[in-house]
């Protein structure tokens, strides 16, 4: 297991986390802000590819990213984003592009949070994922599909629901309690609580995030 150390990323990065092949690793807290675009095309902030797995990314935050939470093709999971905040994203945040699986969003907060068919978007992306979760989420659009044979899930979602990108329409995924935050607030942590006991959820979070939500406090301190 590796535990991050907090990291504060300027300018230069294309993605200042990219866990590509990583397994079991928690607990780490990046801030990404005002890259040069120029510079950085593509601007996927907060990436998981390839078989990367097990993993927690935590009190991150974000300004001026494009694709912030963001997982690449056959993504096999589980993977999680906790209690994160992007601000000034110019792009949706949720699975990309060829049926990445097993991802939490669970207390993120940002611009848009799309689980899709892509089809012919990019590089033919096709269906973007399938058993995907968002939990307690707050974005101004989300877009929720169901893939064949799979399902996607969006509970305590804040946000107004839009149709898919890429015509014509897929079916839709399941949506619960939609424009209430839910109980218990972060299901990551209830499910850590379940399995492992309240030390194991004191072991890898603040008091600030025990106590609630801490989105107001990346955005005040910019993710110091």
């Amino acid at each position: 297991m590796f535990r991050g150390k907090p990291q504060r990323v300027f300018h230069d990065f294309e993605h200042p986390l990219l866990a590509k092949w990583q397994v079991r690793v928690y607990g780490l807290e990046f801030t990404y802000i005002d890259e040069i675009r120029a510079a950085v095309a593509r601007r996927y902030v907060f990436l998981y590819e390839g078989n990367a797995a097990f993993n927690l990314t935590q009190r991150c935050y974000n300004r001026g990213g494009r694709h912030t939470f963001v997982t690449g093709a056959r993504t096999s999971g589980p993977n999680v984003y906790l209690d994160c905040l992007a601000t000034d994203d110019s792009n949706d945040s949720g699975p990309h592009h060829r049926w990445s699986t097993g991802v939490l969003y669970d207390n993120t907060k940002g611009y848009m949070l799309r689980a899709q068919n892509r089809r012919y978007s990019g590089s033919g992306h096709g269906w973007a994922g399938a058993q995907q979760m968002f939990w307690n989420t707050e974005h101004g659009t989300y877009v929720m599909q169901a893939p064949p044979f799979a399902m996607n899930w969006s509970v305590g979602q804040v946000g107004r629901i839009a149709p898919g990108k890429f015509p014509p329409e897929e079916p839709a995924g399941i949506v619960q309690s939609a424009g209430q935050v839910v109980a218990p607030r972060s299901l990551y942590l209830q499910q850590l609580r379940d399995r492992l006991g309240a030390q194991a959820v004191i072991n890898v979070t603040t008091g600030e995030q025990r106590a609630g939500r801490i989105w107001d406090s990346l955005a005040a301190r910019g993710g110091e």
